[in-house]
């Protein structure tokens, strides 16, 4: 029923473009044995369970994110939660390390109607040994100004258009790094 004791400070490493390690002072102690530690990136609103090496804890991150309200707790056995929980120093992520453009691929359309057309991506990849494409890496045009939002989908369905009239159609495709 006693929940673990934890009091320390945290020493951060320099910020990669994906972790940061936090070298605790001292780990926690509990009456009967603790069994894991759990990191908070936002607050303390969820946690994750996080497997320290020694005394140094790896926490993970975003490019260019900077980090303000990151928390690690001890939990043992019984579930109980450290108290205080610890607060980690603010830390920013490095900006990416990926600069090159991903490469765009070719565009069809097809199912060409007097109102509309698909529009269609294929082949676009990340440089290799990079992070890979976006979530949502494809914005589409067809009057070569203005585009779609960005969508996860490479295929396009161009509706409401008019009837003998000419399209410029084109496209963009962003990596991870954005």
């Amino acid at each position: 029923t006693t929940a673990p004791t934890w009091t320390a400070t945290f020493t951060m490493g320099t910020p990669t473009s994906s972790a940061v390690v936090a070298t605790a002072s001292a780990l926690a102690t509990d009456n009967s044995g603790l069994v894991t530690y759990e990191v908070s990136y936002n607050n303390g609103s969820t946690w994750a369970t996080i497997v320290p090496n020694g005394s140094n804890f790896t926490l993970a991150g975003s490019a260019g994110t900077t980090y303000a309200t990151t928390k690690l707790r001890a939990k043992d056995a019984a579930g109980n939660t450290s108290t205080p929980v610890l607060s980690v120093p603010s830390y920013t992520m490095a900006a990416s390390a990926d600069v090159t453009a991903p490469t765009v691929g070719t565009m069809a359309a097809s199912a060409i109607t007097s109102r509309g057309f698909t529009l269609t991506v294929s082949s676009a990849a990340d440089e290799a040994g990079g992070s890979g494409l976006h979530a949502q890496p494809y914005a589409f045009t067809t009057n070569n100004a203005d585009y779609t939002g960005y969508q996860a989908s490479p295929v396009y369905e161009a509706s409401g258009l008019t009837a003998e009239t000419g399209y410029s159609c084109n496209w963009r495709v962003r990596d991870a790094a954005g």
